[in-house]
Order: C-alpha cells, then structure tokens, then sequence
C-alpha cells in the first residue's frame, strides 16, 4: 500500500506465506493486532515516507528477514513519528524490530522478541544480522559517515532473547533512550558457519546492548 493520503487501517488480518506486508509513502498507517506467518522478506515493512505509523498487538512468526521493518530503503530514509508496541516477534532470520536509516521520533515499548538464534534465513547466513532492536542511521552503506541519524527514540521494557549475535544495537544514533529491557540468553559460541569460533576480543558479537562505530553517536 503505497502514497496513500489521510489514514491506512489494517487489523485483524491474517498473513501467511507471502513476501512481507509492505507501506511506502502513507500518511498515517495502523497497523494492529494482526499476525504474520512465514514470510519470504519482513514480517511487516513500515517503510520509506511513511509518517505517524502505529504497529501494535501483532503476531510475526518463521518470517526469513526482519520482524518489523521500521525504515528506509536505498536512497530513502526511515518513517518519521512510529509507536512499534506490544508486539510478539518469534523466529525470524534477521532481527526483531530493525529501525534504520534514519528513522525518527518513534518508542519502540514492550515488545516479545525471541530469535531461536537464526543468524540469516537458512538459505543465507549472516553474521551481521540478528540483533532484538537494531537502530541506524544513514547511509547504511558507510557507518563511520552517517549524514543523518536515528533520533528521538525510546527502546523501553522490551524482553529480548535468543538472538544470535545480541541484544540492541545502535549505530549512528542521537537522542535515544534505551531503558528496562530484559536481555537474556543471547550469543552463541561459533559464527554464522557454524564451525569459526567467536573470538574473545569480538566486540560485536555476544553482547547485550551495543553502541557500535561510538564516535558517530550523541
């Protein structure tokens, strides 16, 4: 659904074995109390140009890539105004709640996150993937750069766990807070190949919450 003026309202609706529920360039999207299962891509992609988006109450599950997409695409930045609340993601290939380039005034409160320690879809295996809440800005394509930032975020009272790499990651972020989430048995002892140990000194890996490239953050 895409550049639609005034309000978008999608409830109660079941979603199974497609690609991923996509909104690009609405005005205002309600997204709530639905459940997604077995998606091909993202379990719901709150996209580019989207503005005061709402996703709560829903279900995402066996999903290859992101939980919840909360962000840009290619040259485009994130949404702007977004409540991601209260919602169970269980299984999915990427991360849980994936809020990147740049995304703006949002919370991000109270949502259920289990990864069963994927690191990538099983035909792609990935060991930069896989955190519960994942925060950057933009571009994705140069880390140590940004030339815009993730801002205004809160990360409140989620429960994250079984993530691969780890908990929450930050990259090019200002103005985020991050507050009385559980973080629990998140790491694992070999990388995406299943067989290269994850070294001791790996900063990026087994963690609970992480700031990575620091100096691009306030």
């Amino acid at each position: 659904i895409g550049g639609v003026h005034g309000k978008v309202v999608v409830t109660g609706c079941e979603f199974t074995n497609n690609q991923d529920v996509g909104f690009i360039f609405c005005e205002e999207v309600i997204f709530t109390s639905n459940h997604i299962y077995q998606s091909a891509d993202n379990g719901v992609s709150l996209s580019r140009g989207n503005r005061k988006v709402v996703c709560v109450g829903n279900t995402v599950e066996n999903c290859a890539y992101n939980g919840i997409w909360v962000s840009g695409f290619f040259t485009d930045k994130g949404p702007t105004n977004f409540a991601v609340t209260g919602n169970a993601i269980r299984n999915v290939g990427h991360n849980g709640i994936y809020a990147d380039y740049a995304p703006k005034y949002g919370t991000i409160v109270g949502n259920e996150i289990d990864g069963n320690y994927n690191r990538g879809p099983s035909d792609q295996a990935s060991d930069v993937n896989g955190a519960g809440v994942y925060l950057g800005g933009f571009p994705t394509t140069d880390r140590a750069n940004p030339t815009d930032w993730a801002q205004g975020i809160t990360v409140v009272g989620n429960h994250i766990r079984a993530m691969a790499p780890g908990g929450i990651y930050m990259n090019g972020v200002k103005r985020i807070q991050v507050v009385a989430n559980q973080v629990s048995d998140v790491g694992t002892q070999f990388l995406a190949d299943g067989t290269t140990a994850i070294a001791s000194n790996d900063a990026t890996q087994n963690v609970g919450v992480l700031i990575e490239q620091s100096t691009t953050s306030a």
